[in-house]
C-alpha cells in the first residue's frame, strides 16, 4: 500500500493532501484529507475513499446512542495534575505554609498532587481542598480541591471546575517512568537513565527519587522568613535552578510524551490493541489508545481551524462559544503550545510542527475508524498505514522538543553572562537552563528517538547538572552553541529559523 503525504513513499494507501492549502504556512486552515484505499495487486476490487475530518471528533461505530467515540480525559486529568502542581510551587500560598507549618506541610502539599492526584483512598485533590491549610481570611471550604491554575477571561467559566470533575482514581507517580511504566533503554542487562547521577540509587527509582529530591529544596525555600519575620515571597522557587521548571517539564515528558511515543503509539504497546468493537465501550481499544496519545500531546480538538498567531501563547480556544471552557477539548497545552510557537515564530515560515502533528492524529484516527466497519482494511495492511502515521508525528514532536532547546540555548547565551548584574538575568537564566535540562532528559523517553543514548549523554555531559556561574562560563557557552550546532544538523532546521528561536 502506498502514502503520499508531503513526503515520498510508498505503501498501498494514499494520502493526499491539498497543494492549495500548503502555501498559508502561517495559517492552520480548514482541512480534510481524503484517504483513498485500493487493494493490492487486484483491479477488480473496489476502492474505498475515506475522509479525516477537520477537528478530533468522531462518532461511536460500537455504540450509535453514545455521543462520541474519543475519550482521552485520562491524559486531560493528568496534564491538570502537572498545570496545578506549576500554580502551587509558584504561589505565594505554599510559601505561607512553610513558614507556618514548615516543610514536611510543603512536601504533604507537593504530594497531594503528585501522589494523591485524583485517587479517593488517600489524601488527594477530590477528597480535600489543598488550599485550606492557609486560610486566614477563612475564605476556603473543605472538601474538593477547585482548578485554580487556569487564568479565565471575564464571564468564562470551566466545565471542569474542580479535580472532582475529572477522571478519578489516578495520580502522577503511579505512571513515571521505571514506576508504572519500564525505563526504555537498557545497558549491560540493567534499566539506564541518562540526565543525572543515579549515586546508590537503582536506576529505575531515578525519575520518582529526582522529583521528590526537588520537591525537598522547594521545601527548604518555603519555610524562609524575611528580615520581618514573615513569609519570604522573593525566593519562591529557584536558587541554583527553577525548580518548578524543571518538575513540571520533566513530568510532562515522562509522562505526556513517553506515554505517548512509548506506550499508545508503540506497537509492542497501544497499537497491538485490537480494533474490534467493545459493546461495554464506545470506542474499540485500538481507537481509544490513539486519542491518548492525542490526549497527551494536549491540542484543541479545533486547532486545524485556528490561525498559529492563534494558537501560539493562547491557553483555550471557547469553540462553541458557552462561555464554558471544556478542559478536553478547547484547551492549549505545553506541547501542542510549544510546536504551535515555534512554527509562528519561524522566519522562514518553513516547519509544519502543529499541522504536520494534528494533521497526523486526524489521519490515523479516521483509517483506524475505517478498519473497524469495512474489515477488507485487514489489520497486518492497517498496522503498516498507522505506522507511517504514527512515525510522522513522533518524529515532529520530537523535533518541535528540539526546536524548543535551541530556544532556550538563544536565551541562555543572552542572559547567562550577565546573571551577576541583576536578579532578572539570573532568574532568566536559571528559567532557560533548567527547561533546557528538562527537555534534554525527556529525549529518552522516545524509544525511536534520533538521538541515540551516547549522543544524549554527550549532551547531558555539556549541559551540566547545574546552570554554571564559574569563571568558565564562555567555555559553557560554547559547548551549548556546539549542541545548538548539533541539534540543527540532526533536525535539518535553517539557519534562520535557530537564530530567530
Amino acid at each position: 500500500m502506498r502514502i503520499n503525504n508531503d513526503k515520498n513513499a510508498s505503501l498501498n494507501l494514499q494520502i493526499i493532501r491539498s497543494k492549495k492549502n500548503m502555501k498559508f504556512l502561517k495559517r492552520l486552515t480548514p482541512f480534510t484529507l481524503p484517504l483513498l484505499l485500493a487493494a493490492c495487486g487486484n483491479d477488480d476490487l473496489a476502492e474505498f475513499s475515506v475522509q479525516a475530518p477537520d477537528t478530533y471528533e468522531f462518532s461511536s461505530l460500537t455504540d450509535p446512542s453514545a455521543p462520541s467515540s474519543v475519550d482521552y480525559k485520562e491524559a486531560t486529568t493528568r496534564l491538570m495534575l502537572i498545570k496545578e502542581l506549576e500554580y502551587l510551587i509558584g504561589s505565594d500560598y505554599l510559601q505561607h505554609v512553610g513558614h507556618n507549618s514548615g516543610k514536611e506541610a510543603v512536601l504533604d502539599l507537593l504530594n497531594a498532587i503528585y501522589q494523591g492526584g485524583t485517587k479517593t483512598n488517600v489524601t488527594s485533590l477530590v477528597n480535600s481542598n489543598i488550599y485550606d491549610k492557609y486560610d486566614p481570611e477563612n475564605e476556603e471550604e473543605p472538601g474538593k480541591t477547585a482548578i485554580r491554575s487556569i487564568e479565565l477571561e471575564t464571564g468564562d467559566s470551566l466545565l471542569q471546575a474542580s479535580f472532582d470533575d475529572l477522571t478519578k482514581g489516578i495520580n502522577l507517580r503511579d505512571i513515571m517512568p521505571g514506576k508504572g511504566t519500564p525505563l526504555i533503554h537498557q545497558e549491560n542487562s540493567k534499566d539506564l537513565f541518562v540526565g543525572w547521577s543515579p549515586g546508590n540509587k537503582d536506576q529505575g527509582d531515578m525519575p520518582d527519587y529526582l522529583i521528590q529530591t526537588w520537591f525537598t529544596g522547594i521545601a527548604g525555600l518555603a519555610v524562609d522568613s524575611n528580615a520581618e519575620g514573615e513569609a519570604d515571597l522573593s525566593t519562591k522557587y529557584y536558587s541554583v535552578m527553577d525548580f518548578k521548571q524543571l518538575i513540571t517539564t520533566f513530568l510532562r515528558g515522562s509522562i505526556g510524551y513517553m506515554q505517548s511515543a512509548s506506550i499508545h503509539l508503540d506497537f509492542e504497546n497501544g497499537l497491538a490493541a485490537s480494533n474490534n468493537s467493545d459493546v461495554t465501550t464506545p470506542y474499540t481499544n485500538l481507537q481509544h489508545q490513539w486519542d491518548m496519545a492525542f490526549g497527551y500531546f494536549g491540542s484543541p480538538t479545533n486547532a486545524n481551524l485556528l490561525e498559529l498567531t492563534q494558537l501560539k501563547g493562547t491557553a483555550y480556544f471557547d469553540a462553541n462559544n458557552d462561555n464554558s471552557i471544556d478542559l478536553t477539548s478547547e484547551y492549549n497545552f505545553y506541547f501542542s503550545d510549544n510546536a504551535a510557537t515555534r512554527d509562528a515564530d519561524a522566519t522562514l515560515f518553513d516547519t509544519r510542527f502543529h499541522r504536520n502533528i494534528q494533521s497526523g492524529f486526524l489521519a490515523g484516527r479516521a483509517l483506524i475508524d475505517y478498519q473497524v466497519y469495512d474489515k477488507s482494511l485487514d489489520p497486518d495492511s492497517l498496522k503498516i498505514e498507522l505506522s507511517q502515521i504514527k512515525n510522522d508525528i513522533l518524529d515532529t514532536w520530537e523535533t518541535s522538543i528540539a526546536a524548543k532547546m535551541i530556544h532556550h540555548i538563544n536565551i541562555i547565551a543572552v542572559v547567562a553572562p550577565k546573571w551577576e548584574l541583576s536578579e532578572i538575568y539570573n532568574s532568566s537564566y536559571l528559567y532557560h537552563w533548567s527547561e533546557l535540562k528538562a527537555l534534554a532528559t525527556i529525549l529518552q523517553f522516545n524509544a525511536n528517538s534520533k538521538i541515540d543514548i551516547e549522543t544524549l549523554k554527550d549532551i547531558h555531559s555539556d549541559i551540566a547538572t547545574q546552570p554554571n556561574k564559574t569563571n568558565v562560563i564562555n567555555t559553557f557557552l560554547k559547548k551549548l552553541f556546539k549542541l545548538r550546532e548539533a541539534l540543527t544538523t540532526t533536525y535539518n532546521f535553517s539557519l534562520e529559523d535557530i537564530e530567530f528561536w
